[in-house]
């Protein structure tokens, strides 16, 4: 899967980037494996995967199962509602400490 400019996902240098609340919001199709970005000046991650899941009407599992254990999370302040499912059990999100 790429981008409107044609990059894959995987390949965006998120090295200054702050936010990305609600940046795959009901994006029900994306699963890419986005754990290699860096994500160490990120302060905001609210609502990140908010509605990530295909089926709304029996909603049992997200559409993004990526392993995101590895991202520096550490300057995160907002990550309310990073998912929204709490019946869904996802074991690969980031660890959030604040």
């Amino acid at each position: 899967m790429k981008d409107q400019n044609g990059e894959e996902y995987t390949a965006w240098d998120t090295s200054n980037v702050t936010n990305i609340g609600a940046m795959f919001q009901c994006a029900s199709s994306f699963n890419q494996d986005i754990s290699k970005w860096d994500t160490s000046n990120v302060t905001n991650m609210s609502g990140m995967f908010w509605h990530n899941y295909d089926d709304l009407e029996n909603v049992k599992e997200m559409s993004f199962d990526q392993d995101l254990t590895n991202w520096n999370v550490s300057q995160v302040t907002k990550y309310t509602k990073f998912w929204n499912n709490k019946n869904i059990k996802w074991d690969k999100q980031p660890i959030f400490t604040k």
